[in-house]
């Protein structure tokens, strides 16, 4: 089954970034176009985790290691996505 995933996964992704491609043909938006495409992911995200657990903010406890992590993961994901988006544009 997990294969069935992937494969939307990618269908999905490379869709998205032939969308991301064509609306990025007006030099920069490149911006715009990333702000607007992770605040849709995050608030549907949000969406679907408050409709499975009832809340929007877990209550779990999280160690100090897991927040450094958190940190340079979505440090490292901003600067991926800039040189990405510099790269369709």
């Amino acid at each position: 089954m997990w294969i069935i995933y992937s494969l939307f996964g990618a269908f999905f992704q490379a869709s998205e970034m032939a969308i991301k491609k064509k609306a990025l043909q007006t030099r920069g938006v490149n911006n715009f176009i990333a702000f607007i495409a992770f605040t849709f992911a995050g608030l549907l995200l949000w969406g679907v985790y408050f409709w499975q657990g009832g809340s929007l903010w877990p209550i779990y406890e999280l160690s100090d290691k897991f927040w450094q992590g958190m940190f340079w993961g979505v440090t490292l994901n901003i600067l991926a996505v800039y040189f990405l988006y510099k790269a369709l544009d």
